[in-house]
Parts: structure tokens; sequence; C-alpha cells
């Protein structure tokens, strides 16, 4: 979460890439997703701007048991060249 006095400087979206740097490397990940507060959709532009893909809703459900359809954003790590398996 950023203070409101932070956003539109960019620090969401590099946040986003360098989790993202981490999850394919250091982590070994093959797919991140990222969700966003509907209410929040502004911040629908960090994980596109990240290299993230729209691919939907995931209703998330509140304290009363009302759903709310949270955007989701998906990102696949690239193939890697020369690749091998262990035998």
């Amino acid at each position: 979460m950023l203070r409101e006095d932070t956003w539109g400087n960019g620090y969401a979206t590099h946040a986003a890439q360098q989790v993202v740097v981490l999850a394919f490397t250091t982590a070994g990940l093959d797919r991140v997703e990222a969700m966003h507060h509907p209410a929040t959709s502004a911040f629908g532009r960090v994980p596109t701007k990240a290299g993230f893909t729209r691919a939907g809703t995931s209703d998330r459900h509140t304290e009363d048991g009302t759903a709310v359809p949270y955007p989701v954003y998906v990102l696949t790590a690239p193939p890697t060249r020369g690749r091998t398996t262990a035998p």
C-alpha cells in the first residue's frame, strides 16, 4: 500500500516489476497473478505496465458475505533458452 501523496510516481509499477524479476529468477516461479480492489481501478494500470494481462475476475467475500469481483491479472515466465531438466 502506498500513501496517497506518493501516487503517480511509478513506485507501485517499479515494485511490481521487481517482484516479477524475483519470482521468475530467485523463486523459480513460472506464473504470477495480481489482483486489486475494484474500487481502486487506477491501480489496474500497475500490473498492465508490469507486463501482466487481464485474465478475468475472482470473487472475494466481505465480512457480511457479499461477493466482490476482483480483477485478476496473469504473467507467465518467458521460455528459457537452453533450459535442461535433470535426468
